[in-house]
């Protein structure tokens, strides 16, 4: 939730030194962010947390290690590549859209799924939560307080990000890194092919929706890039409650156990999406306000809908990477992901055109619907089979 208020309190800070343009080319740019991130992350945020669940500590190490020269490997190469083709996205504000990919890409680097398998929920808050707030607080206090340009805001998070890459790295392997020369990238990429698809299809689904609303209906765009971010921001506010259940499923003392679990993880989550769907339309219309300095208005359909995509999306995040991955792995999620994901694309597509902004997240949210219903039927089969 901090991390969320931090982010939000850096979109009028933005639109107030650079201007809305400025602000949706930033957005622009960590959408297609998203994408950078499951590329570098590389699938270790879908399986890792119940794969170090199941592992003893000098495996973890191991694991660990692992993942981490992987990942180094991938940002090297997909930060750089991605960062051009988001300045190209929004050429007239290039170097927003390319720092904006960079302040969310850069995740892919922190391992914020290691810890929620270790189940160390008080480490995770200050190796990661702690430095991306300070990290995005200091960019907002040289926009703000210092009348810089608000280039700075984005400065002030990637370095964040950076940081507390650096720091769970150096806290999981200590000064003793001759674990990492003995790793091999090609197999532990080769192990990661299934969970990375998952990902990266995943991600894309969230990255393109506002660049398909800026192709099929321009004028629809600042409105919609509001609306995502918000549901986004929303998400990362359950981002904590996903990851306690996505770390606590798997460490059940038995397959029953984790069955039992995995049902109770899919009804909270569920409540949730009630709650976000009903909180939204309360508050939704006034925040969106108060963050653009009252240039966008959201309907009160468009504010209900934020809240039920957003929702729907953490619903479907905890039925796949808490329920269905401790269950049965990662076999057969990855066509499920796929199929939602084009039917909500194509969903997408037609009803920006019917309904421009809203009908935009209500193609989203089918999407959702989707993909929650092929990978919730298996999960039910199993679990009513024992």
């Amino acid at each position: 939730m901090l991390l969320a208020l931090a982010s939000l309190l850096a979109i009028p800070a933005m639109v107030a030194a650079g201007g809305a343009s400025a602000w949706a080319a930033a957005a622009v740019g960590q959408s297609l962010g998203a994408v950078c991130f499951v590329l570098v992350s590389f699938g270790w945020g879908v399986n890792g947390p119940a794969e170090v669940a199941g592992l003893t500590a000098p495996e973890r190490r191991v694991y660990f290690a692992n993942s981490v020269k992987a990942r180094v490997v991938l940002a090297m190469v997909f930060l750089p590549t991605l960062a051009v083709v988001a300045g190209g996205l929004a050429p007239s504000y290039a170097g927003y859209a390319a720092l904006g990919l960079l302040s969310t890409g850069l995740t892919g680097w922190t391992s914020g799924w290691y810890f929620i398998g270790t189940r160390s929920a008080w480490t995770l808050f200050f190796v990661d939560t702690i430095p991306r707030i300070i990290g995005t607080f200091i960019g907002i206090g040289m926009t703000v307080g210092f009348g810089l340009s608000a280039w700075w805001c984005l400065a002030g998070t990637t370095l964040g990000v950076f940081a507390a890459a650096v720091l769970q790295t150096g806290l999981v392997l200590g000064r003793d890194l001759s674990i990492v020369r003995m790793t091999s990238i090609r197999d532990a990429l080769r192990a990661q092919l299934g969970s990375a698809w998952v990902g990266l299809v995943g991600a894309a689904y969230l990255a393109l929706p506002i660049a398909l609303v800026a192709r099929v209906d321009a004028s629809a765009l600042t409105t919609f890039a509001m609306m995502d971010k918000l549901m986004k921001q929303g998400t990362t506010a359950m981002g904590p409650i996903h990851s306690a259940l996505q770390g606590w499923v798997p460490h059940g003392v038995d397959a029953a156990s984790i069955r039992r679990r995995s049902t109770v993880a899919i009804r909270v989550s569920a409540l949730l999406v009630v709650a976000a769907t009903v909180g939204a339309s309360l508050v939704g219309e006034p925040v969106a306000s108060l963050l653009s300095a009252r240039t966008i208005q959201l309907s009160p359909i468009e504010a209900g809908l934020i809240g039920l995509a957003g929702g729907l999306y953490f619903l479907e995040g905890v039925m796949a990477r808490a329920a269905y991955v401790p269950i049965l792995g990662t076999r057969g999620l990855a066509w499920r992901t796929s199929v939602g994901v084009c039917i909500g694309l194509l969903a997408i597509v037609f009803l920006t055109m019917v309904g421009g902004a809203a009908g935009a997240m209500a193609g989203f949210g089918l999407g959702l619907v989707v993909r929650l219903t092929l990978v919730g039927l298996r999960v039910g089969a199993v679990t009513r089979h024992t």
